[in-house]
């Protein structure tokens, strides 16, 4: 077994259990493995109704380990709960069929066939395992050609959060309004699941991707896999919150997310400016004023990119928090007299109402696209398309706004184009087609084999 540092062991790929898949060769594969534990196992009775149940659980286990050995950029181990606790029931965000006594013992079998190895509890702490994949298994996921492509999310995957003020995950009864935004999002997450999403980026380069929180600790390491998404709402509110999370595009660097190609073409990411601010004068029937909403410089403020990033992560804390204390005293004043009609709500947690205003804008963005057969990718207030899709994209912003604010006084649109990040497409896209073999993890999101070659167009 590799040796593994505590990075790793930590940044380890968790498992999901809402994976499936219908592919022929996973079914394939999921019936030699299956034979091969009840080998082992010496069986010698069916399990009556809950056959299913366990053949399901080792292929979503099998499709966690396939994925684990693709394309995750900085670790390959997958991290499972031993805890019996984890696997209880009741809680309507476990709405799948896997259970303590299948998974762990079909983890043990595994690896008594040294299909798998477990690394020693006492390196791993906690109730969450680790396991490594054999060379073994590998050569059995080669022999059935598996791809990430064969992988999906099932339909049970909670596409509704609703958390307590304390940030906790509580359960909720299913309303006309909750179950239409269901719809809503698993139509979404369908068009998603249809489709390519990659990062033209070396493979070298991919560990330099992942980006961080605003409190600076760095987002979960990237896996291509997870396009599902799902919308998280705050304070036991469907009225507050309610932003779309769960796309790997979320997590990385914003320098990076011009490189998305989405179906092998490149993509132009649009976003509104000043929305957050935009949508408080709205609500407030005021006009917001011209410029910038974040800059200071008049109120003895550096005119920087760097500094205005400060000014956005403050006034986000003055709308999102009951108390400002760790906001300097000398910016709280100066957005106060930046933004008098609005600066009653500073301190007043406006900010997760505002969140689900924009939220209802980011759902009707999404909602119009795809029934055009547009896909578009959102991250709160910004938007990534195929660059031909770019005039669309803003038509189709601005009417939203519309439709949820009830004025076409809609924020500027930024947009952001690969030059803007430093990057040239054209050069990306020759080193691509002369050097494929660099791009392994593109290749394996796109199911490009060196007998299934692709050019991709300049």
């Amino acid at each position: 077994m590799p040796t593994f540092d505590i990075e790793q062991i930590k940044n380890a790929y968790k498992v999901n259990w809402f994976l499936t898949s219908t592919s022929s060769g996973v079914e394939a594969l999921v019936d030699e493995i299956k034979a091969l534990l009840d080998e082992q196992e010496e069986r010698t009775r069916g399990r009556g109704q809950h056959e299913p149940i366990y053949r399901e659980t080792i292929k979503c286990i099998l499709l966690n380990l396939f994925i684990s050995t693709q394309y995750h950029s900085y670790s390959s181990l997958v991290s499972y709960p031993r805890g019996e606790g984890e696997y209880h029931s009741g809680n309507m965000y476990h709405n799948h069929s896997i259970g303590y006594t299948d998974v762990i013992g079909i983890i043990n079998l595994l690896e008594a066939d040294n299909l798998i190895e477990q690394l020693p509890r006492e390196s791993t702490g906690g109730l969450w395992s680790r396991v490594y994949v054999t060379e073994h298994l590998i050569n059995k996921f080669n022999r059935y050609n598996l791809s990430l492509n064969h992988i999906s999310i099932s339909e049970n995957l909670p596409v509704l959060r609703l958390k307590d003020s304390d940030r906790n995950l509580i359960n909720f009864r299913q309303s006309d309004i909750t179950q239409q935004m269901v719809t809503n999002t698993r139509y979404i997450n369908s068009q998603l699941n249809s489709s390519n999403i990659s990062l033209l980026l070396e493979d070298s380069l991919l560990p330099d991707i992942r980006g961080f929180n605003r409190d600076g600790t760095p987002k979960p390491v990237t896996n291509f896999t997870y396009k599902q998404l799902y919308r998280v709402f705050n304070d036991t509110s469907f009225e507050r919150g309610g932003r779309f999370y769960g796309g790997w595009w979320q997590h990385i660097k914003s320098e990076y997310r011009s490189l998305i190609f989405i179906d092998n073409k490149p993509t132009v990411e649009i976003d509104y400016s000043n929305m957050q601010v935009a949508i408080l004068y709205h609500m407030e029937g005021i006009t917001p004023p011209n410029g910038d909403a974040y800059d200071l410089s008049a109120y003895g403020f550096e005119h920087t990119e760097e500094q205005r990033k400060k000014n956005k992560k403050a006034f986000s804390t003055l709308l999102n928090s009951e108390n400002s204390y760790h906001v300097a005293r000398e910016i709280q004043e100066a957005f106060r007299q930046k933004h008098p009609q609005i600066e009653h709500h500073f301190n007043t947690t406006i900010g997760k109402t505002t969140q689900f205003k924009d939220s209802q804008i980011a759902e009707e963005i999404l909602l119009q696209l795809m029934r055009q057969g547009i896909v578009a990718l959102p991250i709160h207030d910004s938007f990534v398309v195929q660059q031909e899709h770019g005039d669309t994209l803003k038509s189709v912003m601005r009417q939203a706004y519309l439709d949820v604010m009830g004025t076409d006084n809609a924020p500027d649109k930024d947009i952001e184009l690969p030059e803007h990040r430093g990057f040239n497409i054209p050069e990306l896209i020759n080193d691509y087609n002369n050097s494929p073999e660099s791009y392994s993890h593109f290749n394996r999101i796109n199911n490009i084999t060196p007998d299934n070659r692709l050019e991709l167009a300049v």
